[in-house]
């Protein structure tokens, strides 16, 4: 149903409990326009660089505060809807020992 140039409306003929990630789930991105110029589909846009100048949006609990190869930091998004998260923030650090694996 595409009633609205806006808005789609999936309906399942059966439950489909992986829904939300079919429109990014938990590993989806958020992309700015200005990486698809004249909204042109077809371009060739390099996205290599998509965050390097800016913090994406985010439309869920969390946000993006900082990231580097070392250390990646969300803050809560107190805009997001749903559950609150608990913590105001979480640092994450990639561990590449053996013990972590």
């Amino acid at each position: 149903d595409c009633s609205d140039e806006s808005v789609a409306v999936l309906n399942y003929k059966v439950v489909f409990v992986d829904w939300q990630d079919v429109f990014g789930g938990a590993t989806g991105v958020v992309i700015e326009k200005a990486a698809f110029p004249n909204e042109n589909t077809q371009a060739k846009v390099d996205l290599s660089k998509e965050m390097q100048d800016s913090i994406p949006f985010s439309g869920g609990p969390w946000k993006l505060q900082s990231w580097s190869k070392d250390q990646t930091v969300l803050v809560r998004n107190d805009a997001y809807w749903g559950h609150k998260p608990y913590l105001d923030q979480v640092t994450i650090v990639p561990r590449t020992d053996a013990a972590t694996e």
